[in-house]
Order: structure tokens, then C-alpha cells, then sequence
């Protein structure tokens, strides 16, 4: 393998730039113990570029990047709203947040069958009595 300068250092220069770029708030999100806060805004970075591309009614990179960083940005004002608001812990709010936004991914294309919520209390309260019961050793 042969190192091209004209090809392999841009790739290496940006390499190196991204992960200068990252370290910051990457540490600031580890020391307030929000590491998470990455994952919530990549699932709401989706609907954001679909949003973005159906109001514009255009698949430019531009806009639908501009879709993704708006989402992103509600993403994190919600998250941090929710902490405060609430006196909830960081990783609470993200996770609140994180499990609405992947709910939103999946469409829910199913209905339960009526009695479906009794059939599964039942279901619970006999696994429950089984586990209380003396085994006999």
C-alpha cells in the first residue's frame, strides 16, 4: 500500500479535524453524564430530514441537512426543558425524550385485539404466582 499525498492526507487532515472537533463536547457530555444525548439526536435527526424534505418538497443536501440540525436542535432544548422543568435526572430526561423519538420512528401499524391488556395481566399474575410458590427442595 502506498501512502498518495494528493489522495490519503485531505482524508487524513479531516480525520484528525472531526476528532478535534468531537473531543470538546464529547468531554462536556461525558462529564455531565449525557452521553446519550448523541443517540437522542440521531434518532430525531431522521424525522427531521423527512419533515425537512416534504415541506420543501426537495431531496437537496442543504435543506435536508437544515431539517436534521433544527430537530436536533428542538431535541436538545426538549431534553434539557424536561431536566429542569421536571428536576429530572440527565439520563432520565434523555431517556424519556430518546424512547418518545423512537416510538416516532416505528409507525405503529397494529392494533391490539380486544382484551388484549386483560389477557396479559393474567398472564403476569400467573408468571408471578409461579415464582412465589415454595419449591419443595
Amino acid at each position: 500500500m502506498n501512502w498518495s499525498w494528493e489522495l490519503d492526507a485531505p482524508v487524513v487532515l479531516l480525520g484528525c479535524v472531526c476528532a478535534i472537533a468531537c473531543a470538546i463536547p464529547g468531554t462536556l457530555l461525558v462529564v455531565r453524564r449525557m452521553g446519550m444525548m448523541s443517540e437522542a439526536i440521531a434518532h430525531a435527526a431522521l424525522p427531521g430530514v423527512v419533515i425537512a424534505a416534504l415541506l420543501a418538497r426537495s431531496t437537496d443536501m442543504s435543506t435536508l441537512l437544515l431539517g436534521a440540525f433544527a430537530v436536533g436542535i428542538v431535541t436538545t432544548c426538549l431534553i434539557q426543558w424536561l431536566q429542569h422543568s421536571a428536576r429530572l435526572d440527565a439520563g432520565t430526561s434523555m431517556g424519556v425524550i430518546f424512547q418518545d423519538l423512537l416510538d416516532g420512528d416505528q409507525p405503529d401499524i397494529t392494533t391490539p385485539e380486544p382484551g388484549y391488556e386483560e389477557a396479559m395481566e393474567e398472564a403476569t399474575r400467573r408468571v408471578i404466582s409461579e415464582i412465589d410458590q415454595p419449591t419443595g427442595d
